[in-house]
C-alpha cells in the first residue's frame, strides 16, 4: 500500500502511461522524435535486470540499478514504477523520522526523479503516492529542509484542487516537518490550518494529532516558564490519544515530561518518558533514539538530586535550557 491512499491505483488516478509505453515518451514525444515503443525498447535488457535483481530478493542491486537507469534518462513501464514505489515504501517505516539502516540505499535519488517526472507529466496521483514517500526518506537521512519542501508541494498541489482533507494533511505534515527543522513560526501557521482543515471535515483524531504538532512547536516558541500554561492542553490532547491507543501519544507525554523537568518534578517527568519509550516499542522512528536520551538525562539529574545533600541539582537537560520567543 502506499502512503495516504487506500488503494494502489485510486480511482480518480487515470492511466500513468498509454498502452504500458514509458513516460517520457508521453511527456516529450514530437514528431520526429523516437516512439515510446522505441524508448521502452533501448532499456528492455536493464528493466529485465532490475525484474529478476527483485525477484531474487537482492534488493540493493535492484534499487541501484533502477537508479543508474533513471539517472541516465532511461524509463520505466507503469507496473514497473509502481512496482519499485512499492518494494521502496516496505523499507522506509511509515512514520515520522523513520529510522533506517545507516547503510541503506540511498532511496531518495529513485523517489526524487520519479517524483520530478510525475510534476512535469502533472499525474496528481503518483505524485501524492511516491510524495510522502520521498519526504519520509530525506527525514530519514536528516535532510528536513527537503522534506519540507517536498511537503510545500504537496500542499500547492492540494490547494490546487480545493481538497480540504489533502490541504489539511499536507498543512499538518509539513507543520511536523518544520518543527523538527526548527522553523517553529511557519510550523505553527500548518498546524493551524490543519487542525482547522480537520476539524472541517469531521476528522477529530486527524485534528488531535495535528493539536500535538501544533503544540510542540508552541512549547518551544514560549519556552519556559511561559509554556507551563500549555499543559492543561497538552493533557486534553494526551487523553484522547490515550482513548484511542495512538502510539503518537509520545508527542505530549515528551511534552508533559518537559513542563514536569522544569517544575523541578523529576520522578515524574521520569515515568513519562518511561511511558512515552513503551508507546513506541514497535515503532522504527528516530524519535525513540532522541526519547531514551532524554530518558538517561532525567536519570542522571534525579541521581544527582538524591546523592546532593543539599538538594542541587548541577545538571540541566537540553530540553530545560532550551527556550525560545515568539
Amino acid at each position: 500500500m502506499f502512503p495516504n491512499h487506500t488503494a494502489r491505483y485510486p480511482e480518480d488516478r487515470a492511466p500513468l502511461l498509454i498502452d504500458d509505453a514509458p513516460l517520457d515518451a508521453i511527456l516529450y514525444g514530437a514528431p520526429g522524435s523516437p516512439s515510446s515503443v522505441d524508448l521502452f525498447a533501448v532499456h528492455a535488457v536493464e528493466r529485465a535486470a532490475i525484474s529478476q535483481a527483485w525477484t531474487e530478493g537482492r534488493t540493493n542491486e535492484a534499487l541501484r540499478r533502477t537508479d543508474d537507469l533513471l539517472a541516465s534518462g532511461g524509463v520505466l513501464t507503469e507496473g514497473e514504477t509502481f512496482m519499485t514505489l512499492m518494494q521502496i515504501s516496505q523499507l522506509i517505516p511509515e512514520c515520522g523520522w523513520p529510522l533506517i539502516p545507516a547503510d541503506a540505499y540511498p532511496y531518495h535519488s529513485i523517489l526524487r526523479e520519479i517524483f520530478g517526472r510525475a510534476l512535469r507529466a502533472g499525474r496528481t496521483g503518483l505524485v501524492g503516492s511516491v510524495g510522502p514517500t520521498l519526504a519520509r526518506a530525506l527525514e530519514a537521512r536528516g535532510r528536513f529542509d527537503g522534506s519540507a519542501e517536498v511537503f510545500r508541494t504537496l500542499l500547492t498541489g492540494a490547494r490546487l484542487r480545493r481538497s480540504r482533507i489533502d490541504i489539511a494533511a499536507c498543512a499538518n505534515n509539513l507543520g511536523y516537518t518544520l518543527t523538527l527543522q526548527g522553523c517553529l513560526p511557519e510550523a505553527e501557521r500548518c498546524c493551524e490550518e490543519a487542525i482547522a482543515g480537520f476539524t472541517a471535515v469531521d476528522a477529530p483524531s486527524r485534528a488531535n494529532n495535528a493539536r500535538a504538532n501544533l503544540l510542540t512547536a508552541r512549547l518551544d516558541l514560549d519556552g519556559f516558564p511561559d509554556a507551563v500554561a500549555l499543559e492543561p492542553e497538552i493533557e486534553e490532547v494526551d487523553t484522547h490519544y490515550l482513548r484511542a491507543a495512538d502510539w503518537r501519544r509520545r508527542k505530549t507525554l515528551v511534552l508533559l515530561a518537559r513542563i514536569r523537568e522544569h517544575l523541578g518534578d523529576l520522578h515524574s517527568a521520569l515515568e513519562l518518558m518511561e511511558k512515552a519509550l513503551r508507546s513506541t516499542r514497535d515503532i522504527r522512528t528516530q524519535h525513540r533514539r532522541a526519547d531514551a536520551t532524554y530518558r538517561d538525562e532525567l536519570m542522571a539529574a534525579l541521581e544527582c538530586e538524591t546523592s546532593d545533600p543539599h538538594g542541587r541539582v548541577p545538571y540541566r537537560s537540553r530540553h530545560a535550557a532550551h527556550r525560545r520567543k515568539r
